[in-house]
């Protein structure tokens, strides 16, 4: 099972092979290649992105209330229960109106990726 953040669902959609290290890339890009194949547990805490992410300290997002907004605002979109597990194509379904009337840049506008999400 992969175990990840709400807004994390729109990382992974637009993710093209930029991160903030190698370590952080190879392990998206293994999440990513795996996300049809296993099921997801959505959250709103660190994940299985976050464990290698540069920005965690301990128990604690560098950036927390910024990842929080996120998370509220893409929970909201998508309605999808935390702490339940989903088959990645369900997510998608939700995903494409979110992707195609680009949402997206209501629930991650000040995001440093933001430039690759297009």
């Amino acid at each position: 099972m992969i175990k990840l953040r709400y807004h994390h669902l729109l990382c992974i959609y637009y993710f093209k092979g930029y991160g903030y290290d190698e370590a952080f890339v190879e392990n998206m890009k293994d999440i990513k290649s795996r996300l049809y194949d296993e099921n997801i547990m959505i959250t709103s805490s660190f994940d299985d992105l976050c464990k290698c992410c540069p920005n965690k300290l301990n128990d604690k997002c560098k950036w927390e209330e910024k990842v929080n907004r996120y998370d509220n605002n893409i929970k909201a979109i998508l309605k999808l229960d935390e702490n339940t597990t989903y088959k990645y194509k369900d997510i998608n379904t939700l995903l494409n109106p979110v992707i195609s009337d680009n949402h997206r840049c209501h629930v991650c506008d000040d995001c440093e990726w933001s430039e690759y999400c297009k």
